[in-house]
């Protein structure tokens, strides 16, 4: 059946790399990892390629990327003498590890030769490999059989131009006619998962015309985010809207992210289909799920204005501000995090939170206002300059209300919610003076009726939806939650405190343990003395590689930490609980519950070596000294020129070592050691690479430095930001 691969890895390699089900991918996949684990080279390249992420593999497949996992099973596939899993290897950082690059068991001129055999008897996805053999440039590193196929394109034309252009131009020329002839045929025969090469290769000649093809000739067999290219082609170049929907949508079923995202834009923008908010925010919120952080940005401004149809829910607004910090769009969250911690909308009041993120929108305003760049848009504009203009009015900046502050902020807002706070303020005899106990608006709800704003639901995750918050809801919708999912969390949009047990409550859950019974949680901080929190950072009962984060306070003599307590109770006294809570805010009596700190993992520090340009990471010390060791032979046998070994945050220094100009059998070592102000460079040369290799494990095993009194030194300048 299969012409390259055995029978039982075709049926699982046409399931995952054929079919745009995720169910069927990941069928696929199970079998390729029974077929990997049973020593099946070609199976675990393959499965290797599932694991690299949305670059290497279909994102919509749901396969959750795992860089251990791609590089594990594509060094293994190579240790197996997979021709495909070496070529695959070539272009693939740190996955031919240093001793396993001495001792390859086959060469990369056998694989090239195996997996072209089986290209030109018409395996597709080996044409597709030696089609990236030469478009990446691979062919360079391999031998005479992949250079000596580029002659066959040396017309008396492209030796004419030998003439002038060099050596690598004229070969990089004929890899790409090789190149796009492997990768078309693969398309052409039905492999149209990752056509993007090819499209890229045309693009460079600027045959625009046959790049438009290559992702039409893709979405015909099925390709998603093919389908999405052909609706930029048809919303760009032809100015087809309803075709270009029509194509957005298509890939959209498949849950193609770019699809989605363009999909969203067509029904939130005026872009000449009718505006349509909820369909709008329905693949917005699909895209985000899967990461998407400019459709984060538009589920906050979606559901925090209202826009369009959609009914404003502050809770999933913060959600999916919360989801987005860390993203390229930050900076568009500043005023909606400042407004709502500000204000309890969908979070937690919180001022210092308030504060910071107002702060850090008015840098970003000023930046831009100063570099004549885009503004943000007029309602995030509006939303920043209330919020400054609100904590001016209260003094949280100062602690002494500024009301000359305040209105001069509500009037850059320009906005009707500016307008009404500023009918609070009136101005007599050269001074500002608020006539109200605090400026109103009518813009947002800020009332004080239980339940309404004063909690965020927390929609649990399941298969049709994505995990949201919300401010949209009813005690029969609670009841449903539990019922439902057997778990509820409610969020505190207000501080609430307990004397001796919290400082301040966050939230609360009600999990389902069986029929008859519920376990209620709250979630808050509370302070402890110093001799208290050392106490607790001894606790021997504390789980292994973890610790209690503790933040200082009262200069120091106070600490505050995160904990929850708990209590199992029969469901009808749960309940009872949970609607006392939610209908008046009545807490229940928790002095005999149980209380638990919050822990967190104790951050992993992982070892770099480098090898000339490329990088390894090295997660199973001491076995993966034989890396560091063979590495060092290569050094030695003239196979790279550095090698350098570091924690990847440098806080022990770093190795590095050169071979030596003048000696074949010499070593020049550097280690950087850090020094409060500048580091340290200390320098010698060695001729001895166990003594090298025993410094290495040292150094790296117990942070210990060799006996540096005899070396140079010098000491690094470090320039100014």
């Amino acid at each position: 059946m299969g012409i390259y691969f055995t029978d039982e890895v075709q049926i699982a390699y046409e399931k995952v790399f054929y079919s745009w089900d995720p169910l069927i991918i990941q069928e696929g996949q199970s079998k390729l990892q029974i077929y990997a684990d049973q020593g099946n080279g070609d199976a675990a390249a393959l499965l290797s390629r599932t694991y690299a992420g949305s670059e290497f593999f279909w994102p919509g497949a749901s396969i959750k990327e795992n860089d251990a996992l791609t590089a594990h099973y594509l060094q293994q596939s190579i240790k197996q003498s997979s021709a495909i899993g070496l070529l695959q290897g070539l272009r693939t950082a740190g996955a031919i590890l240093p001793s396993l690059n001495r001792q390859l068991p086959i060469t990369k001129e056998e694989a090239f030769n195996r997996v072209l055999s089986a290209a030109i008897q018409g395996d597709v996805y080996c044409q597709y490999v030696i089609g990236n053999v030469y478009y990446w440039g691979d062919y360079t590193t391999i031998g005479p059989s992949a250079i000596n196929r580029l002659h066959a394109h040396a017309n008396w034309m492209s030796k004419l131009k030998k003439l002038f252009i060099s050596t690598r131009t004229y070969y990089q020329k004929l890899a790409t006619i090789e190149a796009a002839y492997w990768l078309d045929l693969s398309l052409t025969n039905g492999f149209s998962m990752f056509p993007d090469n090819l499209r890229n290769l045309y693009l460079r000649q600027k045959k625009y015309d046959l790049a438009r093809s290559v992702m039409t000739r893709a979405a015909s067999c099925g390709n998603p985010n093919a389908m999405y290219w052909c609706g930029i082609y048809a919303e760009k170049d032809d100015n087809d809207i309803e075709k270009a929907l029509y194509w957005y949508e298509q890939a959209a079923q498949y849950h193609d992210i770019d699809g989605l995202e363009e999909a969203g834009d067509m029904y939130f923008k005026d872009k000449g289909i009718p505006l349509n908010g909820p369909k709008a925010v329905t693949y917005y919120e699909e895209a985000a799920s899967l990461g998407n952080p400019y459709c984060m940005i538009q589920c906050v401004y979606a559901y925090f204005f209202g826009l369009h149809g959609i009914t404003a829910d502050y809770g999933r607004s913060a959600y999916w501000a919360l989801r987005a910090l860390g993203s390229s769009h930050e900076s568009y969250l500043y005023p909606f995090l400042s407004y709502m911690y500000l204000h309890g909308l969908g979070v937690t009041q919180d001022r210092a939170a308030a504060l910071y993120y107002l702060q850090k929108g008015l840098q970003e305003f000023k930046r831009r206002a100063k570099e004549n760049n885009f503004q943000y848009v007029p309602l995030m504009q509006e939303i920043l300059f209330c919020a400054l203009g609100y904590a001016h009015e209260h003094g949280y900046f100062t602690k002494t209300p500024d009301f000359e502050k305040a209105v001069l902020a509500y009037q850059q807002a320009n906005c009707r919610e500016g307008e009404e706070r500023l009918k609070s303020f009136s101005y007599a005899n050269g001074i500002w003076t608020r006539h109200d106990e605090s400026s109103r608006t009518t813009c947002y709800q800020f009332d004080n009726i239980y339940p309404r704003q004063h909690y965020t639901l927390y929609i649990s995750k399941h298969a049709s939806t994505p995990a949201h918050r919300t401010s949209l809801h009813s005690w029969d919708m609670l009841v449903q939650e539990l019922s439902t999912h057997h778990e509820l969390h409610l969020t505190y949009n207000t501080v609430k405190s307990v004397p001796h047990m919290f400082v301040a409550i966050a939230s609360v859950s009600a999990k389902e343990i069986d029929a008859q019974h519920i376990e209620i949680t709250f979630y808050g901080s509370q302070e402890i003395s110093r001799e208290d929190g050392l106490l607790l950072q001894k606790e021997p009962s504390k789980k292994e590689n973890t610790y209690i984060p503790m933040v200082p306070i009262n200069d120091g003599q106070q600490f505050l930490v995160d904990q929850n307590v708990s209590t199992v109770v029969p469901r009808s006294e749960a309940m009872s609980i949970i609607s006392n809570l939610y209908s008046t805010g009545a807490l229940p009596s928790m002095h005999d519950w149980h209380t638990q700190y919050r822990t967190l993992p104790i951050p992993v520090d992982s070892i770099i070596l480098e090898v000339d340009q490329q990088t390894f990471i090295l997660t199973d010390l001491p076995n993966d000294q034989e890396e560091i060791t063979a590495a060092l032979l290569i050094l030695q046998d003239g196979g790279c020129s550095k090698v350098a070994l570091h924690l990847e945050s440098f806080k022990t220094g770093a190795f590095c070592m050169y071979r030596s100009k003048h000696h074949a059998t010499s070593y020049r070592v550097q280690l950087f050691m850090p020094n409060q102000g500048s580091p340290i460079v200390c320098e010698t040369e060695i001729h001895n690479i166990i003594s090298l290799n025993y410094w290495l494990s040292a150094f790296l095993l117990n942070g210990s430095y060799p006996d540096t009194s005899s070396w140079r030194k010098k000491r690094l300048k470090l320039k100014k930001s």
